[in-house]
């Protein structure tokens, strides 16, 4: 079992990265033999960690699950829904709503990469594993762009650690262009093809005792009978798909094999149910690309017209999700004999790849007949969606009072609903902002954007934290309110900087950032930065604020307070904003020009306006939790109870706090339901917590169920300690609770 030490330093690890291409060493396949030596390791199975791209990827995230099945550690499960499969467990409008919570959030592949990263690396280390073997894909195969960012991420993290990561070349291999690899021993004498082993990957070593006799001689067995097939044995020669697929029918856990040549052996179907549902667990692990390619492999075989439609129909609901709206624009018109089911989501969706490509005069007709033929009555909470992009067409047409009045109709609609839609609210609300912004209604705006922004109370994600700023930093310059945008300026900006995954950015807020149209291109790290540091020196230069130079200090750093390694020394803030600092060295994230850059100016501003940080090299925010930066004396005190820190300056005011006097300040503490939560569910005798968005619901302890019970608007901290006879312990639940979003803490 897990030390708490040892889980609390796993979640501190971080990965530092920069702007370098990729650079690995690489290595001629010629034998195990000679690559053992030419790697001096005593035990090339036992030394090595081995990922096969060769035959391509058939799996989201493959190199992510063949190194962790041979570290014997848990991986993710999915990323996404599963699109255009029905399910008993998932609901269509429950569908959208994680779609847009996973936008919400960010990249998700970046993220789950990043994430699966700190798992692997400690677990390398540990195992005392000296090297990591990529086989590339042939060159009539795909990397997919989330093994390839993993791969990025794994070389930065590697970095200060025995272990290295190399490419095993081959003839007809396929390396990416902007890649280093150096080459250490020259090319021998390329081992001549005999066979053609045709399944994908390393083999499981489950899967190897249901191949005995097929697996080639000149195989390297790896601890627990994992195989690695010798490139060699990747021959040209076509496979007998039947058999394989008669192999990989009882085989359940390698479906996504069986997929492979269930594809080599398409000729004209009716039946495409088994390679759908593949195609959307493909899709629900990020492998986007394998996700398509299966599809619309499936569409050029497929002779029923209704299962055409089904196809088409999710190949259009992932472009959707992907923002791939140059393709969903230029997908064919339905056929108006279809049911009106396909011929709606045909159609909407073609509409809406036209009114994200600048085209809203050739949507506007589609939209028309995706209202004609979409049910509210099935659908209602659908058909709001539907409603929602609707109006943006009629934005882009130049009719704001056709926007507006489709807006206004969601906004009714949900209204008469007995239960919340909070995603939908959200969105309508961010809407009805942008609508009013738009005709310098500002009071409006401002109104709309706090209701859109409470939903997210204690669940903001880092893109959420940087989009509340970015929206009121903009309203405020327009309002002529300098002195606050400048504020939420310098917040935008502090937000970036401590995010521990800003590739990661949520795209939505990322083209915000830039001024740009929404499109499947993430923002890069550079770019944004540089774009904030021009808006931060504006505003800055509108207050008349003179930005100092200071002393550049090494190793300057912006993280969030979870990731701090020791206690931070002091907390300073002014009015909008409290931080707390440590003297202590801390590894920045991401470095490159343009964000070092950012970095240095937003110390230097914070500087100018809390002279007492210029001591500290590492400043850490704290968001209450998914909420906000401390803007308050109160808020930022709460904050040092939290973390333990004794040393406060706000302003001219100064304090310090003993451990007595910081445990009086949480007794006084009050206690409420934390705005994350929706409602309170029941499943016989257990009483489930649902959330607003982001978070699964959770099961209460009974200590968790007794304490909520107890809680109400008037509660303190001492009222709950005096009610389970003083006893210590509850004060850590009350913490733990506070993490899980079912109660907010505060003074």
């Amino acid at each position: 079992m897990e030390s708490v030490k040892e889980i609390s330093q796993k979640e501190r690890f971080v990965i530092s990265r920069g702007t370098e291409a990729v650079s690995l060493k690489g290595f001629h396949y010629e034998s195990w033999v000679v690559l053992e030596k030419q790697l001096s390791v005593e035990n090339l199975a036992k030394a090595c960690l081995f990922s096969d791209l060769s035959l391509g990827a058939w799996k989201g995230h493959w190199l992510v699950h063949e190194l962790s099945r041979q570290l014997n550690i848990d991986v993710y499960s999915k990323v996404q829904p599963l699109i255009g499969i029905e399910s008993e467990d998932q609901r269509y409008e429950d569908t959208i709503n994680r779609l847009i919570d996973n936008e919400s959030t960010g990249d998700q592949n970046f993220l789950i990469a990043y994430e699966s990263c700190k798992k692997i690396i400690p677990a390398l280390v540990k195992r005392n594993i000296e090297w990591i073997l990529i086989i590339p894909p042939a060159q009539e195969h795909f990397w997919e762009q989330e093994n390839l960012q993993f791969i990025q991420l794994l070389s930065a993290g590697l970095e200060n650690t025995p272990c290295k990561i190399a490419l095993l070349n081959y003839e007809g291999a396929s390396i990416p262009r902007n890649w280093n690899v150096a080459f250490d021993f020259p090319k021998g004498i390329q081992p001549v093809s005999r066979k053609s082993f045709p399944i994908p990957g390393v083999v499981d070593g489950r899967l190897a005792l249901a191949l005995e006799g097929l697996i080639p001689s000149s195989s390297l067995y790896l601890p627990g009978n994992h195989v690695v097939i010798a490139p060699s044995e990747r021959g040209k020669e076509k496979a007998n798909p039947a058999f394989f697929i008669n192999i990989l029918k009882n085989e359940e856990n390698f479906s996504h094999l069986r997929t492979c040549f269930e594809i080599q052996g398409l000729k004209n179907i009716s039946d495409t149910d088994f390679l759908q549902w593949e195609a959307a667990k493909r899709f629900s692990e990020g492998g986007y690309g394998v996700a398509l390619r299966i599809l619309e492999a499936v569409r050029l075989k497929t002779v029923d017209r209704l299962k055409m439609a089904s196809v088409v129909s999710q190949i259009q609901n992932i472009r959707i999700a992907l923002m791939y709206f140059s393709e969903a624009a230029s997908e064919e018109i339905p056929s108006e004999d279809l049911p009106n089911e396909y011929k709606a989501t045909l159609y909407q969706s073609k509409a809406w790849g036209l009114v994200m490509t600048n085209r809203a005069k050739e949507a506007e007709p589609f939209f028309d007949l995706a209202r004609k033929y979409f049910s509210e009555e099935i659908y209602p909470r659908a058909y709001l969606y539907l409603l929602n992009i609707a109006a943006l067409n009629k934005l882009r047409m130049g009719n704001l009072e056709a926007a507006f009045a489709l807006e206004k109709e969601i906004e009714n609609k949900l209204a008469q609903q007995n239960n919340t839609d909070w995603h939908i609210l959200y969105i309508n609300s961010i809407n009805q902002a942008r609508l009013n912004k738009k005709i310098k209604n500002y009071e409006s705006a401002q109104a709309y954007y706090l209701k859109a922004f409470h939903i997210n109370s204690s669940l903001k994600t880092e893109s959420d934290l940087l989009y509340f700023n970015l929206c009121f930093a903009q309203l405020e310059e327009l309002r002529g309110n300098d002195q606050m945008a400048f504020i939420y300026w310098l917040r935008v900006c502090v937000h970036w900087l401590s995010n521990e995954v800003p590739e990661a950015l949520a795209p939505r807020v990322a083209q915000a950032v830039l001024r740009k149209g929404l499109t499947s291109e993430r923002g890069h790290a550079e770019e944004i930065s540089k774009r904030l540091k021009e808006d931060l020196q504006a505003i800055a230069v509108k207050n008349s604020f003179v930005v100092r130079n200071i002393d550049e200090k090494e190793n300057l750093c912006f993280s969030r307070i979870e990731r701090a390694f020791e206690s931070p020394e002091i907390a300073v803030g002014t009015a909008g904003m409290g931080f707390i600092a440590s003297s202590k060295e801390q590894k920045s994230v991401f470095s490159g020009k343009e964000y070092n850059a950012l970095k240095t100016l937003v110390y230097q501003v914070l500087c100018g306006l809390l002279p007492e940080l210029k001591q500290y090299k590492t400043i850490f925010t704290d968001t209450h939790f998914g909420n906000e930066l401390p803007v308050s004396s109160q808020e930022l005190v709460s904050s040092c109870i939290r973390n333990r820190i004794s040393k406060v300056v706000f302003g001219e005011s100064r304090y310090f706090f003993s451990e007595n006097e910081q445990l009086n300040l949480l007794m006084s503490s009050k206690m409420k339901i934390c705005d994350a939560v929706a409602f309170v569910g029941r499943r016989e005798d257990l009483f489930i917590i649902h959330y607003k968005r982001y978070k699964k619901p959770v099961v209460l302890s009974e200590m968790e169920k007794s304490i909520l019970e107890k809680t109400t608007g008037n509660s303190k901290v001492a009222d709950i300690y005096e009610t389970f006879g003083r006893d210590d312990s509850i004060l850590d639940v009350l913490r733990k609770m506070e993490e899980k979003r079912l109660i907010t803490i505060f003074l």
